[in-house]
């Protein structure tokens, strides 16, 4: 820390909040590792503050018997943050005292306890609170009255209901130092506020509260951390129970729609139900029952389920696919190729054109060299690619297709075992809408979620390394791989497939995703040369 003028981001993500949240079945003890959707709490902040500010030096402050597990986990973004560690403390506030004692120097700092995700950046000297009102000691609470500002430390019931304190502040590092050093309270942190406000007055903003820290608003903040990150294309009211989407894409937001429509009321069930939709020339727009479960993503990924609950989970994976398979169609051979071929094709010279300079080799060379071993690359193996397709083709394949069938579009509830199938492709290629496509491609992009564990590379979990064309990379495997792996490989056999068959077509979904994660050069990298692995892999088998 030696430059001045930088905003010092300080993540308090020390002690344990396990009994606030007992009711989440999941794996890790550091609260930084909290899963909200399919991310963690700090890798949600983390990505909000490098986003946001340019030059701002983001610390991570962590208790020092989480280090291995936080390490591992947020190791993709080791290189954007520090990680402050210390021994236990009493409270938040000796917390935030032993991190501030690191920064020598005054400067400007945000505060940001890891329970709360935030989605604007406060103003120099003001404090956020929630916009949402409440009448209960669970939090502490900021009334602000034309007569002033009145302070309500948790544990004391309010008169009215009024504002919550989310943690989240900005002001000079020394007033904060100087509040620590005369307030006695180790566990509130509005107690610094407080302090700090009675000599230079706050301005406070109520804003719209993210709160993954607290069991009644856990569930409230999944569906707001998808509102916020969503860039006003979808809406959830966990009130009505609904979801809006819009959409500018008019053409295949028609296809999502028609795609409701058109499924048999035997099918419908599976999916939520469509209350009312807009479809105008420029923007579609559509209201959908909302359902507050969790993706199947979220559960491998950070949850932790027995393997008697994932093989529940797997029975009513397959159900869905059954019943698809009952609704059979006919599509001609040439618009089979065009979907699996034709799209592959325009990504791949996409992704050619995307690549910097240096990275170029990995489009233009024969082979390419990863983990050690050297692979036949995408060109030196089109022509078998084509071959295999063909090979692929079959009238009896052809059914009722969700089109995205992974682990981040299946909603599961895995008490009850109810499942619901959400974003539906609509189309079977830019000339064959509806319903029908191959069922193979559903398979595909189950086993893409799975045996391909294109989840993890969403989530970072996965380091590289790229050095004279030699690349390196590793994912971060969950301890249920091999179960899922499994179960995976059971449900395709129990469908009537060949594996082998299905990595193939899973592997040519690595290679054909790669130009639409752009915003992410290492994470590009990562899933073209884990699809061409995969490819090789598939095509070796006989």
């Amino acid at each position: 820390m030696n430059d001045n003028n930088k905003l010092v981001v300080f993540i308090l993500a020390a002690g344990s909040i396990k009994n606030r949240v007992q009711f989440l079945n999941y794996t890790f003890n550091s609260p930084a590792l909290l899963p909200i959707n399919t991310g963690t709490a700090a890798s949600n902040i983390i990505d909000f503050y490098k986003k946001s500010i340019k030059n701002c030096e983001i610390n991570l402050v962590i208790n020092d018997s989480d280090i291995d597990e936080v390490e591992r986990e947020l190791q993709y973004h080791l290189k954007d943050i520090s990680l402050i560690v210390i021994e236990p403390t009493k409270g938040i506030n000796e917390t935030l005292s032993l991190a501030l004692n690191l920064v020598e120097y005054d400067c400007e700092v945000i505060i940001n306890p890891v329970t709360t995700i935030p989605v604007e950046i406060p103003k120099d000297h003001q404090v956020f609170l929630s916009l949402e009102v409440f009448r209960n000691a669970d939090f502490s609470l900021v009334s602000l009255t034309e007569q002033g500002v009145t302070f309500i430390k948790k544990g004391e019931a309010p008169l009215k209901a009024t504002h919550a304190f989310t943690g989240i502040f900005r002001t000079q590092n020394i007033l904060v130092k100087q509040a620590l050093d005369s307030c006695n309270d180790t566990s509130d942190l509005l107690s610094v506020i407080q302090e700090i406000h009675a000599l230079y007055p706050f301005s406070f903003k109520a804003m719209n509260w993210i709160d993954c820290g607290h069991e009644v608003n856990f569930y409230e903040a999944k569906a707001k951390l998808v509102t916020s990150r969503s860039f006003n294309s979808i809406r959830i009211s966990t009130e009505e129970g609904l979801l809006e989407k819009n959409s500018t894409d008019v053409v295949k937001f028609k296809n999502e729609i028609n795609y409701f429509s058109l499924l048999p009321g035997t099918i419908q069930t599976f999916f939520p139900r469509v209350v009312s939709s807009s479809l105008g020339s420029k923007v579609a727009s559509a209201k959908f029952e909302y359902y507050g479960y969790s993706t199947m993503a979220e559960y491998m990924l950070y949850w932790d389920l027995s393997d008697a609950m994932w093989e529940k989970a797997f029975k009513s994976l397959s159900f869905p696919l059954k019943q698809f398979k009952k609704h059979a169609t006919f599509i001609e051979n040439d618009i089979f190729i065009d979907f699996y071929l034709t799209k592959l094709d325009e990504r791949l010279k996409e992704f050619d054109r995307q690549l910097s300079k240096e990275n170029k080799f990995l489009c233009k060379d024969s082979l390419l060299k990863i983990n050690g071993k050297e692979f036949d690359n995408y060109s030196i193996l089109k022509t078998r690619i084509e071959r295999k397709i063909q090979s692929l083709y079959d009238v009896n394949d052809f059914c009722i297709m969700h089109g995205d069938y992974c682990f981040n579009n299946i909603l599961y509830d895995c008490r009850s075992g109810v499942i619901k199938l959400i974003d539906p492709r609509g189309s079977f290629g830019k000339s064959y809408s509806g319903v029908y496509g191959d069922i193979k491609y559903d398979l595909a992009k189950l086993t893409h979620s799975v045996i391909g564990q294109y989840d993890y590379f969403i989530a970072k979990l996965f380091s590289l390394k790229v050095s004279d064309k030699c690349i390196s990379y590793e994912i971060i495997q969950r301890p249920n791989f091999s179960v899922l792996k499994n179960l995976n490989y059971q449900l395709i056999e129990d469908m009537g497939y060949k594996y082998e068959d299905i990595l193939f077509l899973t592997s040519l979904l690595f290679l054909s995703m790669v130009p639409l994660h752009s915003e992410d050069s290492d994470r590009q990298i990562a899933l073209y040369v884990h699809g061409i692995r995969l490819l090789n892999q598939s095509l070796e088998k006989k």
